[in-house]
């Protein structure tokens, strides 16, 4: 014959006037969408990659004029060292005086 089970361990539930179980539980806070505060940084990322990139470019070519101009300046300074160094006359003037170019 099957033993008795004991009343203290039936499981019992009482109900509130309302018809209600009285039931309690942690607050459950809902599930926070991650997809924009993702966005947000990837874009601000985008941005601060695009600005070191044009800083890049810009100190690129700062030293590219730079260059330029070096070459320009030394360039105008052998013609002027080659003009003050000989008979006054540009290479390949005519240094005779007459209009004519000497050929040797």
């Amino acid at each position: 014959m099957p033993a008795a089970i004991p009343d203290s361990f039936v499981p019992s539930a009482t109900t509130s006037p309302l018809g209600v179980n009285p039931m309690s539980a942690q607050p459950v806070q809902p599930i926070q969408n991650a997809a924009p505060g993702q966005q947000e940084q990837s874009g601000a990322a985008v941005q601060r990659l695009g600005q070191e990139t044009n800083d890049i470019g810009e100190r690129i070519q700062n030293q590219l004029d730079d260059a330029q101009a070096k070459t320009a300046e030394t360039g105008f300074l052998q013609n002027a060292m080659t003009i003050m160094n000989g008979d006054g006359k540009q290479p390949g003037t005519c240094s005779s005086g007459d209009g004519t170019r000497s050929t040797a």
